[in-house]
């Protein structure tokens, strides 16, 4: 499959001028009746900022002009029944309207008790909220369960005029019906913390039913918690979707697909999850097509991919779903209902699954065009009756191409797959009843760096330069390294099988060197990580969280610098190279 046949329509860049007018709102210092154009009272206390979020809003829809600043002040808390309400606030594509925050201290904080919204985003008779950029807000709720207001709510349903271009930046929604509930079109949603959102069955941590929307950078923490029908974020019914870089943690579910076109999921990390992690498939609307996922980390989670109607009825396809370097802690299943066509199973890993009958399954009845190539199954416990891969369908391998794969049982006489009602424990006698499978299939074991860290070694042999390199599909592995790499030095570059490219050394990458770009390993990593700088030794080394919060700041003598993570939680980081050319690098680690 290749990139070409997604058409991922980004968002029209914007930029925001140097704003022609500033307005102030300060609950603990303001007063509605000043002019809000001062930030602190005036010394002779008959000017300042205004007060109430009903005088923010005048300002909002009625007085602000493309370019003009909002700016509601740190420490400052706004609690009541009231909340934010755009619906004829317009900026344009070169000067957004920016809503943030001024001073010192913690994020403005709306507290609604209630229902309704914290921010609503809608339309107008005469005009429809469009570029709009809200940054580094806090909308919380304590009311009770069944009580709560919707976090961020993008939407118009009466008038024509719909709201669009909207940006959230650094937002932090907690205790609320559903976190937010996207709907329209051109929305960016970046750099926000979500959590404790949509728990008790009560809705979504995001629901998104929309055209043309990037999240990237955010982290939802325990969203969507309390049932099946609840999730972390649930994308519906949408096109043009990019989610990447984003944190999903400590909920039931995590991110739900459905009946959606034109997706990509890149570089995700989702774990503590207790019932789906990732679930991708149409319903009796639509289908599901045109999705890449890729280099997505899962861990500490029951399941690792899901792709599947959601209708026993259903009968519209699964289409154009290309899945490459990806970690899988546990099962991928594809199927279940629904026919499934064109799905690309590209160099990923599959490993553990200690209590589960297969780490990949699909009863899929005549699939069209199911590739499983250069993948690693890892199984860590040997149980009797477990396979590597099951093919329960009547229709067995039809459809299916298997090759290029590496599979690996820590006892002999395990079942590698199981056709059918057929179960092989080698693949000399799995390729006897099935000649034209797995021809460059290898058994044994892959000899990772550790038991959590999948970087192939040097004694990785079953693995390094025995890929099948898929032109046009799989150009780079997990770690963004360019494929293929003579990984083996016999002069003749081959993909290797599995998520990531092995080249040489990880204690000099010198292909990374030489494309001016420093590296951590091992990544993932649980006690120590070493970094190498590209540009010589660095003048410092900082390691944040996605909050910002600085963790590790460091002045290295070396341009090798090791750093102890032992003590940091499970989850996302990012680490700054200062250089002294004052260039800033950023790395993204992740902690297990």
């Amino acid at each position: 499959m290749k990139l070409s046949n997604i058409l991922i329509v980004f968002l029209t860049l914007y930029s925001i001028r140097i704003h022609s007018t500033n307005y102030f709102i300060s609950e603990s210092l303001g007063n509605d009746s000043w002019s809000g154009r001062l930030s602190l009272p005036n010394a002779s206390n008959t000017d300042g900022p205004k007060k109430s979020l009903n005088a923010f809003n005048t300002l909002l829809n009625t007085i602000a002009r493309p370019g003009d600043s909002i700016f509601l002040k740190r420490g400052d808390q706004w609690s009541g029944t009231t909340g934010i309400t755009a619906n004829a606030a317009q900026g344009t594509v070169n000067a957004y309207i920016f809503i943030g925050s001024y001073g010192q201290g913690n994020k403005p904080r709306i507290n609604k008790s209630g229902t309704g919204e914290i921010l609503l985003c809608r339309g107008s008779a005469n005009a429809a909220a469009s570029y709009l950029k809200f940054q580094d807000l806090a909308l919380v709720s304590a009311s009770a369960v069944g009580n709560r207001p919707v976090g961020v709510y993008i939407n118009e349903s009466f008038y024509s005029l719909k709201p669009h271009h909207i940006i959230l930046d650094g937002l932090y929604i907690s205790g609320c019906q559903s976190g937010m509930i996207l709907y329209q079109n051109n929305i960016i949603v970046e750099n926000c913390l979500l959590e404790k959102n949509g728990n008790d069955n009560q809705g979504q941590g995001i629901f998104c039913s929309a055209t043309d929307v990037q999240f990237k950078s955010n982290v939802l923490d325990s969203n969507g918690c309390g049932s099946v029908f609840v999730h972390s974020i649930y994308i519906s019914q949408s096109k043009n979707i990019l989610f990447e870089d984003n944190e999903i943690k400590n909920a039931d579910d995590g991110l739900k697909l459905r009946a959606s076109e034109n997706l990509i999921i890149r570089n995700n990390r989702i774990h503590n999850t207790y019932i789906h992690t990732m679930h991708v498939g149409g319903d009796q609307s639509s289908g599901t097509k045109n999705v890449i996922i890729e280099g997505n980390l899962i861990y500490d989670a029951p399941q690792g991919l899901r792709i599947s109607s959601e209708s026993g009825t259903q009968t519209l396809l699964s289409e154009n779903i290309m899945v490459r370097n990806n970690i899988f802690p546990a099962q991928v299943f594809i199927s279940d209902n629904g026919p499934v066509k064109d799905i690309y199973f590209f160099n990923n890993l599959i490993h553990t699954g200690a209590n589960q009958p297969f780490l990949f399954l699909t009863n899929a009845i005549n699939p069209i065009n199911l590739q499983i190539i250069n993948n690693i199954f890892y199984k860590t416990t040997a149980t009797v009756v477990h396979s590597l891969l099951g093919f329960i369908s009547t229709t067995g391998l039809n459809g299916i191409t298997l090759d290029n794969n590496l599979y690996y049982y820590p006892a002999g006489g395990r079942n590698i797959l199981n056709i059918g009602s057929n179960y092989y424990t080698s693949l000399a006698t799995f390729r006897t009843n099935h000649p034209t499978h797995e021809l460059n299939g290898v058994q044994g074991n892959p000899n990772f760096v550790s038991a959590f860290d999948f970087h192939l070694t040097s004694s990785s042999n079953l693995a390094i330069d025995k890929g099948k390199f898929l032109t046009g599909s799989v150009s780079t592995d997990f770690d963004g390294r360019i494929r293929p790499i003579d990984g083996d030095g016999d002069g003749l570059a081959i993909a290797d099988i599995g998520p990531y490219e092995y080249c040489c050394a990880v204690a000099t990458k010198p292909d990374l060197i030489k494309q001016d770009k420093s590296y951590v390993y091992p990544n993932p990593s649980r006690n120590q990580i070493t970094l190498i700088s590209a540009q010589g030794i660095p003048d410092k080394i900082i390691l944040k969280d996605l909050s910002g919060d600085v963790l590790i700041e460091t002045n290295p003598s070396k341009q090798q610098t090791n750093l102890n993570v032992s003590f940091l939680n499970k989850g996302v980081y990012i680490i700054q190279v200062h250089n002294r050319s004052k260039s800033i690098e950023s790395i993204k680690f992740v902690k297990y």
